[in-house]
C-alpha cells in the first residue's frame, strides 16, 4: 500500500484491534462467569472443568496474539494478513470455548 494509505490504515489498526480484543474479553468473562456459576452449584467433574480450562486458555493466548499482530501492524513491522490471521484465530478460539459452554446448558448473557 502507498505510504498515505499504509497511515491511515495504521491509525485505526490498534483502535481496531483493541475492540475487537476488548469485546472479545467481554464476552469471555461473561462466559467464565456463567460457568463459575454453574461449577458452584453443578458440581462438574474434573475433566468437564480442564476441558473448559483448555480453552479459555487458548483463547486468552490468541487474543495477546491478536494485540501483538496490532501493535506489529501499527508500527509497520506486521502485514495486514498477520493481524488478520490472528483475529480469526482468537475469534475461533473465543467461539470454541461459548459453544463448549453452552453444550452445558449454560446460557450466556449478552453484555
Amino acid at each position: 500500500p502507498s505510504t498515505a494509505t499504509r497511515t491511515a490504515v495504521c491509525a485505526s489498526a490498534p483502535k481496531r484491534t483493541f475492540q475487537v480484543v476488548s469485546t472479545a474479553a467481554i464476552t469471555a468473562d461473561a462466559a467464565m462467569t456463567a460457568w463459575g456459576r454453574y461449577v458452584s452449584q453443578f458440581h462438574p467433574s474434573a475433566e468437564q472443568e480442564q476441558q473448559v480450562k483448555d480453552l479459555f486458555d487458548k483463547y486468552h493466548a490468541a487474543s495477546l496474539l491478536a494485540a501483538d499482530a496490532g501493535r506489529a501492524y501499527a508500527v509497520g513491522t506486521g502485514s495486514t494478513q498477520g493481524l488478520n490471521a490472528a483475529l480469526a484465530v482468537a475469534a475461533a478460539s473465543l467461539g470454541d470455548l461459548i459453544n463448549l459452554v453452552q453444550a452445558f446448558g449454560i446460557t450466556i448473557p449478552s453484555q
